[in-house]
């Protein structure tokens, strides 16, 4: 035991203004400005649907979204300013305690596989902790409270000091069937071991809205045409085609997501289970050589220029399989950093020397009559369990290409 004090860290409100805020509040502006352009211009022609007063108030909405985008990030971190001065953070010998407005939380050093700093946002972004999975949650997010989050993950990797891998893996044998584990963690029964990583909501910010803004412009300007006039029957059917296409994306990914129950991955210590329409989809840790993130450059209504990023588990002899970051419930960093830690065995966090040695001293003991047999090996004997992609799913269920992606559903 160290003779040091623990190292206490008060939170304290992070800044509250930063390009990314300075962007939606000018968007902001730029909305009344372009808004009034489109107002005079109905006036000085008389006609709602006039050529050019109909994409500026189609431009208006545009850049009102992005504003309001803005404005609600405005409040969140006014909220989080508001909280900082109830937080604390301690770092002791041997364990780390978070004070928080909802209690206290205590996380042993032991327990810690991995600190994930934050890849962007500056200092608005949390500081993920990798630990023993409680209740299928392996994830401790320290908010932007205690510093600069870049300096405070520096700080924590200090303390925590290096998490080598065990060598060699202890033996991580597969389940007989995948469904029933995927079952069991979206009612609530994660494996033991392992986590769970709930689905996410991003995937609505990459909507098709550039065709519900249209139609709420036409919509607008049929309502207000001059008694006497009648529209068109091209704008009608225009404005039937815009609220069309959204109806149907929404009911196509909604389709294609129905299956996974509300979770994007199910992790066990041995492999990690995706749910798709052709079934679960089992990628053992045995076979993956690596997960990295591909990103490509993208462009939405609500998120402006902002790269599409995928997980991309690479398999040994296999194609690799991407999952869209947007269907997640965490940033790719953070999932990636975490698979990574099941994948060297750093997760769970082993048994202590001290500990191993303590339950290899303990009486055993002994076997009641007529106790089962122990089996050979990992006690796999299912079907299929030597098939590349150890999939449960129904035969030929899986595309020909061999990569039964989870974020094929159309994401915008």
């Amino acid at each position: 035991m160290s003779d040091e004090a623990p190292t206490r860290l008060a939170g304290r409100p992070p800044p509250l203004f930063d390009l990314r805020l300075g962007q939606g509040l000018l968007l902001s502006m730029l909305a009344v400005v372009v808004g009034g352009l489109a107002a005079w211009r109905e006036l000085a022609t008389g006609s709602p649907m006039d050529r050019l007063a109909i994409p500026l108030r189609f431009l208006t909405l545009v850049l009102l979204v992005r504003g309001l985008a803005g404005l609600r990030l405005l409040l969140r971190r006014i909220r989080l300013r508001g909280a900082a001065r109830g937080h604390r953070l301690e770092l002791g010998d041997d364990a780390l305690v978070w004070t928080r407005p909802e209690g206290a939380l205590r996380v042993s050093k032991e327990s810690i596989a991995g600190i994930v700093p934050p890849a962007e946002d500056g200092a608005h972004a949390p500081v993920h902790l990798l630990v023993t999975p409680e209740d299928g949650d392996a994830l401790v997010r320290l908010p932007p409270v205690f510093g600069p989050p870049g300096a405070l993950a520096e700080q924590l990797e200090r303390w925590r000091g290096p998490v080598p891998a065990p060598d060699p893996l202890p033996e991580r044998p597969l389940a007989r069937a995948a469904s029933p584990v995927y079952d069991a963690a979206a009612e609530g029964r994660p494996p033991e071991g392992g986590a769970v990583l709930r689905h996410g909501w991003g995937w609505l910010r990459r909507g098709p809205y550039a065709a519900v803004l249209f139609a709420v412009v036409f919509l607008e300007g049929t309502l207000r045409i001059p008694e006497g006039l009648e529209l068109a029957l091209l704008p009608k059917l225009a404005m039937a085609a815009c609220a069309l296409i959204p109806i149907g994306w929404l009911w196509m990914t909604v389709r294609e997501i129905a299956p996974r129950r509300g979770l994007a991955m199910v992790i066990t210590p041995a492999e990690v289970l995706m749910r798709t329409q052709a079934g679960v989809l089992r990628a053992p840790f045995d076979r993956l050589d690596g997960v990295g993130i591909d990103a490509q450059p993208s462009w939405s209504i609500a998120l402006g220029r902002a790269p599409r990023r995928r997980l991309r588990l690479d398999r040994r002899a296999d194609t690799p399989i991407r999952y869209d970051e947007a269907f997640l419930g965490e940033t790719a960093e953070v999932v990636a950093a975490l698979l990574d830690a099941y994948r060297t065995g750093r997760l769970p966090v082993p048994p202590s020397a001290d500990a191993a040695s303590e339950a290899a001293d303990a009486p055993a003991d002994p076997e009641p009559a007529g106790a089962a047999a122990p089996v050979d090996g990992d006690g796999v004997d299912a079907p299929g369990a030597d098939d590349a992609s150890g999939s449960d799913a129904p035969a030929g269920a899986l595309p020909e290409d061999g990569a039964p992606s989870p974020d094929d559903a159309p994401a915008g």
